[in-house]
């Protein structure tokens, strides 16, 4: 199991990949295993007819198994891959936020000339891979940028990373 942006890849024993989007409501559950305690935001038993796929699967260490994949309000999806690196949804996506490949240099590349706002560009999945609404507000606020800052404001006009020093001013003016 892993991930890549916003999309879940499960490797199957046949060397196939499923790619999987769970949109806001879906989510995965095995049948034999019970939570500890209800979810969040949904009732607290599984309700069946939400229920769109299930897997029989084998674990050589926990045996037989049920995943079931459940989405409410249908917005997320599963497709299958003999090559992930095949699928739509992938290309030309960014670099993972945590990742090596992610660093100020790359990411004043892609800011260079953009009259986007800052949160617009870090939200498009070809910039950051895998960023979404709640992150991007959260990191903007806690560097102190404000989310209409325009992203070519932040860098040089070479494309390189402005220098932060320690009296500049921040650009929402209170912090």
């Amino acid at each position: 199991m892993g991930r890549r942006a916003k999309y879940l890849l499960i490797g199957l024993s046949n060397g196939k990949t499923l790619l999987s989007h769970l949109g806001m409501t879906g989510s995965y559950r095995f049948a034999e295993h019970g939570i500890d305690k209800p979810p969040r935001y949904y009732e607290t038993e599984p309700v069946p007819k939400h229920d769109h796929m299930v897997w029989d699967i084998s674990h050589p260490k926990h045996g037989k198994s049920h995943l079931i994949y459940a989405d409410p309000r249908r917005f997320g999806f599963v497709d299958l891959y003999n090559h992930v690196e095949d699928s739509p949804y992938l290309k030309g996506t960014g670099p993972e936020p945590l990742g090596n490949d992610f660093n100020a240099e790359e990411m004043a590349e892609k800011f260079k000339g953009k009259k986007t706002p800052i949160k617009a560009a870090l939200l498009d999945q070809r910039v950051v891979a895998g960023l979404g609404n709640i992150y991007v507000a959260e990191a903007l606020h806690r560097a102190h940028i404000l989310p209409t800052v325009l992203a070519g404001t932040l860098v040089t006009a070479k494309g390189k990373p402005k220098p932060v020093l320690e009296d500049w001013p921040m650009p929402c003016g209170r912090c």
